[in-house]
């Protein structure tokens, strides 16, 4: 009587743990999925900016700056998009490492989205003024939290993964973009505005987000990943170390225009030398396992990790050549440019590689639809940078390309639609 009372208790507490188990992960797996359609919300809100953005330039419009467009474009598609995206990205990684408790992390991601708004409507209505200069702190003073709260707990939990350096390299990176950001706040409210510190200050924040918080952001993400396909994916302690260390010099590529003395120059070259050397063997790596994760994926996924890819692979090579002071001075001296170059990697590197995690870790659904709105938005961006580059190269002789602003204008529609349609990820299950 007593064994079989004892059995059956054992067999309460076995179940009713079980039970517990699969609703807390059936929580945290709701949180991923209903967070990834704020986000993919988020970036269809950032292709409709881009298209009004285009619209301005070739027709009329009253409403609205361009200037404060562009601001709020831009830091919403950081902070809403890309930054909400990586977020959400740690925090699976330290549930799946055994965080019990992830409200800390929860919290950052719904306050980052908030914030996020705060900072598109501010930007778009004033510009930069004590609104948008107080989201766009509030911002970066989450990042400062998110930062000690991941070294805190990865360091309490004792997790030994791969990937865990590669986000804290983010984390840092993105908490060292903000002296960027600081500087400008500091220009724009005492009004003392130089040309030169204003455009350091600006490719200042954007290095370290581009080479650092995102880039160390997708290494993770990546590496999280493969981690249970292939364990020795992106273990090379020299790609890490090349890659976060020569961030610091790497900065000099985005400011040769102030005449570098020879010394950091060459820092400069070493830097683009060794960033290059790095992504060719993760390439090298990749490509080596390619059927153990490809296999896993379906077609269209497949082919926009490769597009991603290949954006990543352009952009390192473009990178390396503009190590050269003509080159850097030609691409810097003519905007469609400059343009194409950090579309390049925010949209065809970035965007298409966190849109190809989300649904490889099945946060969004895979159906009809999707599946059509990712060839739409991989068409699109292939025709903006494409049409960009001609542009750029065009405008070298000074030549006007016909109809250019209202192509762009068509391109971006297109753009806005694919992410459109990937929303339907939440309502077509076919």
């Amino acid at each position: 009587m007593i064994t079989k009372l004892k059995s059956e208790i054992e067999n309460y507490f076995i179940e009713n743990t079980a039970n517990m188990e699969i609703k807390l992960n059936s929580q945290k797996s709701n949180f991923s999925s209903n967070m990834a359609f704020v986000a993919l919300l988020n970036l269809f809100i950032v292709g409709l900016f881009g298209c009004l953005m285009r619209y301005k330039i070739g027709f009329d419009f009253p409403y609205f700056n361009q200037k404060n467009l562009q601001h709020a474009h831009s830091h919403f598609a950081f902070a809403g998009w890309v930054s909400l995206v990586i977020y959400l990205f740690i925090r699976h990684f330290l549930t799946s490492n055994g965080l019990l408790n992830d409200k800390n992390y929860r919290s950052i991601i719904i306050t980052q989205w908030l914030f996020a708004l705060g900072m598109l409507a501010s930007f778009a209505i004033g510009g930069y003024n004590a609104t948008s200069i107080t989201f766009s702190t509030l911002t970066v003073l989450l990042s400062y939290v998110a930062t000690y709260l991941f070294y805190r707990d990865t360091k309490k939990m004792g997790i030994d993964h791969p990937a865990k350096k590669w986000f804290m390299a983010a984390l840092i990176w993105n908490a060292v973009s903000s002296i960027g950001t600081f500087v400008l706040a500091w220009m724009m409210i005492s009004k003392h505005l130089d040309q030169y510190t204003y455009l350091a200050s600006v490719y200042f924040f954007l290095h370290f987000q581009y080479n650092g918080w995102f880039l160390c952001g997708c290494i993770g993400i990546l590496t999280l990943f493969l981690q249970g396909l292939f364990p020795n994916a992106i273990q090379d302690n020299k790609i890490y170390w090349t890659l976060t260390l020569s961030a610091i010099p790497a900065y000099g590529l985005s400011i040769l225009w102030l005449k570098l003395p020879l010394w950091i120059y060459l820092f400069v070259v070493a830097a683009a030398l060794g960033q290059s050397y790095a992504i060719v063997l993760i390439i090298k790596s990749l490509w080596a396992n390619r059927s153990v994760f490809t296999d896993r994926m379906k077609p269209y996924v497949k082919y926009a990790l490769l597009f991603s890819a290949t954006a990543f692979l352009i952009k390192f090579l473009l990178q390396l050549f503009s190590v050269i002071p003509q080159i850097s001075q030609l691409a810097f001296g003519f905007r469609p440019v400059v343009i194409a170059y950090l579309h390049l990697i925010l949209l065809a590197g970035t965007t298409v590689f966190l849109l190809v995690m989300i649904f490889a870790h099945e946060w969004a659904k895979s159906t009809t639809f999707t599946r059509r709105g990712m060839v739409v938005l991989l068409t699109g961006i292939f025709l903006n940078e494409l049409l960009l580059a001609i542009q750029g190269i065009a405008s070298f002789d000074y030549i006007v390309v016909p109809y250019v602003n209202s192509m762009l204008l068509a391109i971006s529609i297109g753009m806005a639609l694919g992410m459109f349609m990937l929303l339907f990820s939440r309502t077509d299950t076919k």
